[in-house]
């Protein structure tokens, strides 16, 4: 072999040795961004997974919250009893302060133990707090899913709606992350179509017990808006100023705004106005055998507060032609006059509106 030959078999040994050591440099700078890109698509794996999972424990809490709202209510008319002075039977490790003695203990005692009086309600079996993180821990194992509700709070946030507040701890895996976290979720619950229970509280009625709905509010309010809010039962939001008792406070049986309530609005949501007004139709507490007196304003709370209605409306009904035994004509006080804008409105001693016999 001549020389050519020896320098062509050294340089492709150097070229080879080149090539491996270029392969092996490319493998060894490429393993660690390869193993980051792992961590990144598992950490955003379980970052997506357990925000949905707050998600679901907010459906859940909603459901729970609501059906709490309800089986209290149902255990009012059944007891005739209001949840003044309720006392939680509490059921888990933590203190529930915030639930001294009313509606909210009731209520979270349905949502954490599904109970009242520390007896099961059947319907809350499946709908509680703690029922759902089982679930939960039991259907997502491969994630070591651990979650706790370590406190509860329940507040209005408006007139309509109530809130319930949870702090859960929350921990997960899946091996290439792990989170853990208390986290605070909200969830806004309606009362809408829910039993007003005052009324049966104030009546001892179950057939006149309306159910929470919002009236319409024309620019022109008149005698036959009137006549309409009072056939439909509905509800009018009720502010600091004329003081329409909360929900909560109508399940307590107040027939006024307390401050309990009302401030722990303030104070989480930033805003007190969380009370409502209806309409009582006076002539159908009459038909039922309800004692009435007609010299009371016809909105809910201030006739169950003995607050005289001073002014007539043109255009309400007058039942008393139909039963002459009884004064039954429409009644409002002069603050609600104002409060409405009410068109046709008379008041004074002498009251002579021009009124519709029925």
């Amino acid at each position: 072999m001549d020389n050519r030959g020896y320098i062509f078999t050294l340089v492709t040994v150097i070229m080879s040795l080149l090539l491996v050591s270029l392969y092996s440099f490319y493998v060894e700078s490429s393993e660690p961004g390869l193993e980051g890109l792992v961590n990144r698509v598992g950490t955003d794996e379980l970052h997506y997974f357990v925000e949905s999972l707050k998600k679901d424990f907010g459906r859940a809490m909603e459901t729970s919250a609501r059906k709490s709202a309800a089986y209290a209510t149902s255990w009012i008319m059944n007891s005739s009893l209001n949840l003044t002075g309720y006392v939680m039977h509490n059921c888990t490790a933590f203190n529930y302060s915030n639930y001294a003695n009313d509606s909210q203990a009731a209520m979270a005692e349905l949502m954490l133990c599904g109970t009242l009086e520390g007896n099961i309600v059947p319907g809350m079996e499946n709908h509680t707090l703690p029922n759902w993180t089982a679930r939960v821990e039991s259907q997502y194992r491969e994630y070591g899913i651990e979650a706790d509700v370590v406190n509860l709070t329940l507040a209005m946030y408006d007139s309509w709606n109530f809130a319930a507040i949870a702090l859960v701890r929350i921990s997960a895996n899946n091996r290439v992350a792990y989170y853990q976290n208390n986290d605070t979720l909200v969830s806004i619950v309606s009362i809408t179509g829910l039993e007003d229970p005052l009324y049966y509280l104030r009546t001892g009625e179950p057939d006149i017990l309306p159910k929470f709905q919002a009236c319409q509010i024309p620019a022109t309010v008149i005698g036959e808006t009137i006549n309409g809010w009072i056939d439909s039962a509905c509800y009018i939001k009720s502010n600091n100023t004329y003081e329409g008792p909360s929900f909560f406070d109508r399940m307590d049986g107040n027939s006024t705004l307390t401050s309990k309530y009302s401030s722990q609005s303030l104070e989480y949501f930033g805003s007190n106005e969380i009370g409502l007004e209806s309409f009582a139709d006076i002539y159908r507490f009459w038909m039922h055998d309800v004692t009435v007196d007609n010299s009371y304003s016809w909105v809910d709370y201030l006739y169950w507060n003995s607050t005289g209605g001073a002014c007539c409306v043109d255009g309400t009904r007058n039942y008393t032609e139909t039963y002459p035994d009884s004064d039954l004509s429409f009644k409002i006080d002069q603050k609600h006059v104002d409060k409405y804008g009410i068109v046709g409105a008379k008041c004074g001693e002498s009251l002579d509106c021009d009124l519709i016999q029925y």
